[in-house]
């Protein structure tokens, strides 16, 4: 399990690794746009929620040091919650259908992103893109 750390007051919160290293991607995603926004997640079955705001200090700390393979789909539908009103929520990495368009490219509210053939996070936890393919 590794533990997402959040604020001067060290809000713990833990995930299964897999899950934490795509919300990492989502979380500082949002943050370098300068873009706060609201994450809820389920603890002990009641949902929480915490304010990110690109001020307040963020720490990820996984258990293992092997890189995780990046789903690009999950990572789309993460992405989707955390640009909607709600905010980010955590949602199955099976859950739904791949976002793509049928020439392959990431679709997002209209615009054509590039999509990533593989993606995966190094032992000290940078994103790695690897074989990106641009879209016109």
């Amino acid at each position: 399990m590794g533990t997402l750390t959040y604020s001067p007051a060290g809000v713990r919160i833990d995930f299964d690794d897999r899950t934490l290293a795509h919300l990492k991607v989502v979380i500082i995603t949002k943050l370098r746009r300068n873009e706060p926004f609201l994450f809820t997640w389920v603890s002990d079955g009641v949902p929480e929620s915490l304010w990110f705001h690109p001020t307040i200090p963020i720490r990820f700390r996984f258990d293992s040091t092997e890189p995780e393979q990046m789903n690009p789909a999950w990572l789309e539908r993460l992405m989707m919650t955390a640009n909607s009103g709600a905010g980010l929520r955590i949602v199955d990495e099976d859950d739904g259908p791949e976002p793509t368009t049928a020439a392959g490219v990431i679709a997002t509210s209209g615009r054509k992103r590039s999509s990533y053939r593989s993606v995966g996070i190094d032992a000290n936890r940078g994103v790695a893109l690897a074989g990106a393919s641009s879209a016109a």
